[in-house]
């Protein structure tokens, strides 16, 4: 590219002759133009118009880096405070883990849970809790299939039940079913539970409003209480 400027210069000189004199203005006039020229089709041509570095697209890559550092940081943060919020309540409540099941006499009284944040179903410590109470139902006998009842209280609008059938070596893992508050069911073999629709005047206690009440033998166990969704 230079021995192009050169020969465009010598070519210039020639043109700006004037009877053997040399006008050095028009020489000088017709190089600026050339060289402007020059300088603006050279980096076209070539490709080689020089590129500043991209300041904002370096800005925006440091924030978000930033904010990467500082979203690692708080999740961590966060991740310490429930486990170190989970401890206390376990130790508050005597439980050995986060979700653990009381038994009286071999049945479950007692579904806790430590949670952290706490949802809407926990106390301020992040504890809640469904509770069962075992007693007596209407039947007067096992065959009956409701000689005892489970009254079911919690934080839930309605639960989530799951038994296991057990008698005569026939075993088996019923489906879940649901029952909302001031309900009655009575546990089945094949749906789980079904809504009962039996004279509530035979029940042996009053249920509360609350409450949601499961007929039952001893035949079956309750192996889980959740709130339904």
């Amino acid at each position: 590219m230079t021995l192009v400027a050169i020969v465009a210069f010598v070519a210039l000189e020639r043109q700006s002759r004037v009877n053997g004199i040399i006008d050095w203005a028009k020489v000088a006039a017709r190089a600026a133009l050339v060289l402007a020229l020059y300088a603006t089709l050279v980096p076209i041509i070539f490709n080689v118009l020089p590129t500043a570095p991209n300041q904002s697209d370096a800005s925006t890559s440091t924030s978000r880096s930033a904010e990467a550092g500082k979203s690692a940081s708080a999740l961590a943060a966060a991740q310490e405070e429930a486990a170190d919020r989970i401890n206390a309540c376990e130790s508050a409540h005597g439980m050995p883990k986060a979700d653990h099941i009381e038994y009286i006499l071999e049945a479950p009284s007692r579904f806790m849970h430590c949670e952290w944040p706490p949802s809407s179903l926990a106390d301020a410590d992040g504890y809640w809790e469904i509770r069962v109470l075992r007693t007596n139902g209407p039947g007067d006998s096992e065959a009956s299939g409701m000689s005892a009842a489970n009254r079911v209280n919690g934080p839930c609008e309605s639960f989530l039940l799951t038994y296991d059938y057990g008698h005569m070596g026939d075993s088996r893992h019923l489906k879940p079913f649901k029952i909302g508050r001031g309900e009655i069911y009575i546990t089945d073999y094949d749906a789980g539970g079904v809504r009962w629709t039996g004279d509530r005047s035979t029940l042996p206690f009053y249920p509360a409003r609350d409450e949601a009440v499961v007929l039952t033998s001893g035949h079956y166990l309750l192996m889980n209480a959740a709130c339904a969704r």
